[in-house]
């Protein structure tokens, strides 16, 4: 043809390929895989019961962790307020662990009564044992917190110029009795436990004597010898402290010497789990080698 390069023609022919040859397809870029596509159903499913099987796996760890942070916590309190008694005696020269008098009345009334009897003018007064405990906290020796376990769920009270903890909520820890003929409390030797999580025989709200008869933990296994610790971790077991200050956790009360229960008078002839008198100012310590803690 006039006017058309041979060249051309032929690349237009083979364009069109009118011998019906193969023709020429466009070419389409795929999507990337995947791109775009999000979760099924099934698939989302599966992530959330992995999460809930991981969670159930985990969590009672994770509780535990806790737990063993507070036990912790509340050994360091323990081993403050042992250390107290100690800076209490050196400071009154005297060589004596705090002390609050008490008439014949006995012990036997609630945390809290003689809060606002002079510890003085008021020696006549029936006292909980807990009194003692707070002239630690009146002489600024220790400070409120610390008589807080933080795995009770108690709170700390107010401090000041008073004579006893407002109530049994403010303390979640127990004391050698300070009260009976013989104040075994300030001539015992180093080994012997003077203070530890409060007592599983008390009211912990009151102080007062609770209905749960002392448990007989000679022969019983750890399981079993659960039912005496105290309530403040779970039944798992309670701080305890030395005369001598040494403090630990422990698994089971009959930790004082040569096995005794340290939350029970002994009297092993009569009564092989010990006894828990409800009140009295005649009743203390079977000894200087028995831990009676109260309340």
């Amino acid at each position: 043809m006039i006017g058309q390069t041979p060249g051309t023609l032929r690349a237009v022919k083979a364009a069109k390929n009118t011998n019906g040859g193969p023709r020429c397809r466009e070419i389409v870029p795929r999507p990337a895989a995947g791109a775009g596509r999000g979760f099924t159903l099934i698939e989302l499913l599966v992530v959330i019961a992995i999460i809930a099987v991981l969670t159930g796996i985990l969590a009672p760890a994770i509780a535990m962790v806790r737990e063993l942070a507070r036990q912790a916590t509340c050994g360091t309190n323990l081993r403050s307020i042992g250390t107290g008694l100690a800076i209490y005696a050196e400071s009154k020269g005297e060589g004596a662990y705090p002390y609050m008098p008490l008439n014949g009345a006995g012990w036997g009334v609630e945390i809290g009564t003689g809060r606002i009897v002079d510890g003085d003018r008021g020696a006549g007064q029936s006292r909980n044992p807990s009194a003692t405990l707070y002239l630690l906290v009146r002489e600024g020796t220790c400070k409120a917190e610390a008589f807080v376990c933080p795995s009770s769920g108690e709170r700390a009270g107010t401090s000041g110029d008073y004579w006893d903890f407002r109530s049994g909520l403010n303390i979640s820890y127990s004391l050698m009795m300070p009260y009976g003929p013989k104040r075994y409390f300030e001539d015992t030797s180093e080994s012997v436990i003077l203070l530890a999580d409060s007592s599983p025989y008390f009211d912990p709200s009151t102080g007062l004597r609770n209905s749960v008869a002392p448990v007989n933990l000679n022969g019983a296994d750890d399981e079993e010898a659960k039912a005496g610790n105290s309530p403040n971790h779970k039944g798992l077991g309670q701080n305890v402290t030395q005369a001598g200050g040494s403090t630990r956790f422990v698994e089971r009360a009959d930790v004082g010497v040569d096995g005794d229960n340290i939350y029970t008078r002994a009297a092993r002839q009569t009564d092989p789990g010990g006894t828990v008198p409800v009140g009295g100012g005649d009743v203390g310590p079977a000894g200087p080698r028995d831990t009676f803690l109260v309340p």
